[in-house]
C-alpha cells in the first residue's frame, strides 16, 4: 500500500494465522496481455474466525446493482510502498509492508475516461475504478478488499485486481464484488450463511 496518508477508516491490529482448507478460482478466470477477467476467488478457513469488538466481518453488497460511484472506500493490504510510474515497473526496489495498511480512494463512475482507458475502453459491470492522487494498491496487496461504510457495517464492494503503476496517476481496477454474489453464495453455500 502507498501513501498511507488519508485513512478513513482503521484496520484491524493484532491478529491470527489461519490456515486456507480450500481455493475456489472463478472458473472463468482469464489473464492474458490485454485484461483479467473474473478475477475473484473464495477461500475456506480450516477454522472458524472468532469475532470481537475489534474483530468483525465484512458483508458482501446487498444492492447487485448499486455501482458505489463517487463513494470514498478503503482499501487495505500488506503489500509494497515504494510509489512508481508503470516505466519504473523494471527497476524499482520494492520493500514490503509488515503491518497492515489501508488508504482511502474515491470510487470512480464506469462510465468516466480514466476508468475506461483502464478497463480497454469498455463499461464493464465486473471491474470498478478508484483513485486519489499519491495513494493506491501496489504489488502484494491483490486480492484485499475495497470496503465502504453503509448502515454502521464494512461492505467489500472490490477486490485489488491491477493498476498501471503505484500511488501514479492511473486509478487501480478491482473486481466488482456486486457482479459475483451469485457466485460466492454457490461456494459458501455449504456454511453458516446459507439461509
Amino acid at each position: 500500500m502507498v501513501g498511507e496518508k488519508n485513512m478513513c477508516g482503521p484496520p484491524n491490529e493484532g491478529g491470527e494465522i489461519i490456515e486456507v482448507e480450500a481455493y475456489f478460482e472463478h472458473s472463468n478466470y482469464n489473464l492474458n496481455e490485454f485484461e483479467i477477467i473474473n478475477d475473484i476467488a473464495v477461500l475456506k478457513l480450516n477454522k472458524d474466525i472468532r469475532f470481537s469488538k475489534r474483530v468483525r466481518p465484512a458483508c458482501l453488497p446487498c444492492n447487485q446493482k448499486k455501482m458505489y460511484a463517487g463513494v470514498q472506500g478503503l482499501v487495505t493490504g500488506w503489500g509494497g510502498v515504494v510509489p512508481y510510474h508503470p516505466n519504473q515497473y523494471k527497476t524499482v526496489k520494492q520493500k514490503i509492508s509488515c503491518n497492515l495498511k489501508g488508504t482511502c480512494l474515491r470510487i470512480l463512475s464506469s462510465k468516466s475516461p480514466t476508468c475506461m482507458a483502464e478497463t480497454n475502453r469498455k463499461v464493464d459491470n465486473t471491474k470498478l475504478c478508484a483513485f486519489s492522487y499519491g495513494t493506491s494498491p501496489c504489488q502484494g496487496d491483490s486480492g484485499g478488499p475495497l470496503t465502504v461504510s453503509e448502515k454502521g457495517h464494512r461492505v467489500v464492494v472490490g477486490v485489488v485486481s491491477y493498476a498501471r503503476g503505484c500511488g501514479d496517476k492511473y486509478p487501480g481496477v478491482f473486481t466488482r464484488v456486486s457482479a459475483y454474489v451469485d457466485w460466492i453464495d454457490d461456494i459458501i453455500a455449504d456454511g453458516w450463511c446459507n439461509v
